[in-house]
């Protein structure tokens, strides 16, 4: 049975999104940038795409950079 491939996140732009996936694949988590065509929605959806079994990790990796700065 493949892995199940699970959202993590929505991103505001690609940037942002591939950004989070260099961080992810630096640790050894495989993930897809995924980006809907743009007459689909009025403005484009890019999300982040990780195996289930990796989404736990991925998160905490990425927790710092979703959250934003602390004030």
């Amino acid at each position: 049975m493949p892995d199940e491939i699970v959202e993590l996140s929505e991103f505001p732009d690609e940037a942002s999104a591939w950004l989070a996936r260099a961080v992810l694949e630096s640790n050894g988590i495989p993930s897809q940038v995924i980006t809907d065509p743009p007459y689909a929605h009025p403005w484009p959806r890019v999300r982040l795409a990780v195996r289930e079994k990796d989404a736990q990790a991925a998160a905490r990796l990425l927790n710092p950079v979703l959250e934003g700065p602390r004030e």
